[in-house]
């Protein structure tokens, strides 16, 4: 996303350049003077996706300001100036404004939430959303260790990624990542509705550099199931700040239980073990997903083989399952793991799965 910062204010104008380039969606921020919009060659209008222009609001030529802005840049219009009431930003708005940013109020805060709602506010920065949730068919088919690996090379390569831990009485992505939270999944939804985008980011913990965390308390003794309701606007409250969110939502057996959340993802990795019941299991789920209108295009299987070198080979398991399986996990992980599941390697290609791997084979009691 391309912005342009129109001021005469130095002080201002720096301070709001700064909050910009901070932000992962701004590509680029430019600041010119007020002196030099007529400068402007009447083909560059569309250059910039959002104008912020820095006005004197007492000024007399304020409403004149923002007219000449809109005569050069077909942009969304952002004005920045001083608000004593709600309305002089009416006034403002009415002159011409699409939004208005306070100077006298935290401008990193303000222009994060405006930045967040571009895509549906503003109809720009079409980069895709994607939703991953990992399902395991039943416990110890490895998806805390594909869930954490894939946040981390998300990550890594797209500088931001989510990972909420849906499991929510035996979740283990915190001890996976050997981190703790200030809140856990549980205590965010006793009051969801009031959990926006600002308290879930403090509620989340950094595990490495953009990849953000929410862990589950994982206490055998907390029965406490958040409803669907709230687990899913959980997941729209993360989609606010981050392009890919990534879900452990564990074993299958309750899947019933989050349809609501299963048609917000935009890919499943159902992991399987090589052994007859398991995948017969995986055979049944995915029955069950294409109920709820998923396609083979959208749902990938990962075999875990770790530990399980003498179970089925990889074309039995495919016989049984009717389709093919996408990524092994082979019996013993000693060197990295390229281009794992093919479905988001645009994310993954040269990332290494195997560290987390090797973490899961020697701690084998803290990964689903």
């Amino acid at each position: 996303m391309k912005t342009l910062v129109i001021s005469d204010d130095v002080g201002s104008a720096t301070q709001l350049h700064e909050v910009l380039n901070s932000n992962r969606r701004i590509k680029e921020c430019v600041t010119r003077p007020w002196r030099t919009l007529h400068d402007v060659p009447s083909d560059q209008g569309d250059q910039y996706q959002i104008v912020f222009a820095i006005i004197d609001q007492e000024s007399e030529s304020a409403g004149q300001q923002i007219l000449n802005v809109r005569k050069k840049y077909d942009s969304f219009l952002v004005v920045v100036g001083h608000a004593d009431s709600s309305e002089d930003v009416i006034r403002l708005l009415h002159q011409g404004a699409d939004d208005f940013v306070d100077l006298r109020r935290d401008m990193s805060s303000q222009v994060a939430e405006l930045i967040s709602s571009a895509k549906t506010r503003i109809g720009i920065d079409s980069t895709p959303q994607n939703v991953i949730g990992v399902i395991g068919v039943t416990g110890g088919c490895g998806t805390t260790t594909v869930a954490v690996n894939l946040a981390v090379s998300i990550a890594q390569s797209q500088e931001s990624c989510a990972l909420l831990d849906f499991v929510c009485q035996q979740g283990d992505v915190g001890r996976f990542l050997g981190i703790s939270s200030n809140h856990s999944l549980q205590e965010l939804c006793v009051n969801s509705t009031f959990v926006d985008a600002t308290m879930l980011e403090r509620s989340m913990t950094t595990s490495c550099a953009g990849l953000e965390v929410l862990p589950s308390t994982g206490l055998y003794g907390d029965r406490s199931q958040p409803d669907e309701s709230d687990l899913k606007h959980l997941v729209s409250v993360a989609l606010e700040k981050h392009d890919d969110v990534v879900i452990d939502i564990g074993s299958c057996r309750e899947l019933h239980q989050y349809s609501n959340i299963l048609q917000q993802t935009t890919t499943i990795l159902l992991t399987v073990r090589p052994d007859f019941a398991s995948v017969c299991r995986a055979r049944n789920t995915l029955d069950y997903l294409k109920t709820l209108g998923f396609n083979d295009e959208s749902i990938e299987v990962v075999c875990c083989r770790m530990g399980m070198s003498g179970q089925l080979e990889q074309k039995q398991a495919e016989k049984i399952l009717g389709r093919s399986i996408s990524f092994t996990l082979p019996d013993e992980v000693s060197e990295p793991i390229r281009n794992p599941l093919h479905a988001v390697s645009r994310y993954l290609n040269g990332a290494w799965l195997g560290e987390g791997a090797k973490r899961r084979s020697m701690r084998p009691m803290e990964a689903t």
